[in-house]
């Protein structure tokens, strides 16, 4: 199994150029689906075909950081890892998603996808990492967002997409120790109401309360799901590059 960096940044900052209305929407999908007019050919559906100056503007900040460069460095690592797996070469395709200004994007839910519903991508053989028109970019948050991009995919080439809380956490726990990224410096609060409902959980399929265990009430609140009292943001995102220290 390997990957390879598919650029595409230098034709995203063009096409954030063009005016916005039918004619650049026009041009999305022929980046989008080629000349199929029906499948996806270069996966770029978390970019907002209508994002404002500034997505071109953080488009160019990944361009200035090397980002596929640097993609190209850290896959390099990933692919001698994997080098005795015997499965396809995905093309990696980075991503930006306008959780800043774009009307019809919940950050919440972007992220879940770009995280877990990766079937579409799997199927044609892409690896999408997304980054966040809000976020202040690094190499180091490059490194780890590439990293990690590459290791799901492989979790999910393995295992098929999660369905249980407990797969969604074995997934994300899977992405951090194979990738050796440590967990950042936000600590997990409450750490054993957190561990008393995973234990009770794992096994529901439910989707509400496994978005609200990921992301927490306020992201769950947002969107008119149900809460469940998890109170701080992102806790099962917190909890699962640590679980195995709590849990067997």
């Amino acid at each position: 199994m390997s990957f390879e960096v598919l650029p595409i940044l230098d034709k995203m900052l063009n096409f954030y150029q063009l005016p916005k209305g039918m004619d650049r929407f026009s041009a999305y999908l022929k980046i989008l689906n080629g000349d199929s007019k029906a499948d996806m050919q270069v996966p770029v559906s978390f970019y907002n075909p209508m994002g404002k100056e500034h997505v071109g503007e953080k488009i160019q900040e990944l361009i200035d950081l090397n980002a596929e460069a640097i993609a190209k460095e850290v896959i390099d690592g990933v692919n001698r890892t994997l080098a005795s797996e015997n499965l396809p070469t995905f093309k990696m395709v980075i991503n930006l998603a306008d959780d800043l200004k774009g009307a019809w994007t919940s950050k919440y839910t972007c992220d879940y996808d770009a995280k877990f519903k990766l079937n579409a991508f799997l199927e044609r053989r892409f690896c999408v990492p997304v980054f966040w028109s809000s976020e202040v970019l690094s190499e180091k948050i490059i490194r780890d967002r590439i990293t990690q991009a590459c290791y799901r995919t492989v979790f999910q080439i393995k295992k098929g997409t999660p369905k249980t809380l407990e797969e969604h956490i074995d997934q994300e726990a899977f992405a951090y120790q194979t990738s050796k990224i440590n967990p950042n410096d936000t600590p997990l609060l409450n750490i054993d109401s957190v561990i008393s409902f995973y234990s009770e959980n794992k096994n529901s399929t439910d989707y509400s309360l496994i978005f609200n265990f990921l992301y927490g009430d306020a992201a769950s609140e947002e969107l008119g799901f149900k809460t469940y009292g998890i109170l701080q943001a992102n806790a099962g995102s917190l909890f699962a590059p640590i679980r195995y220290k709590f849990m067997k």
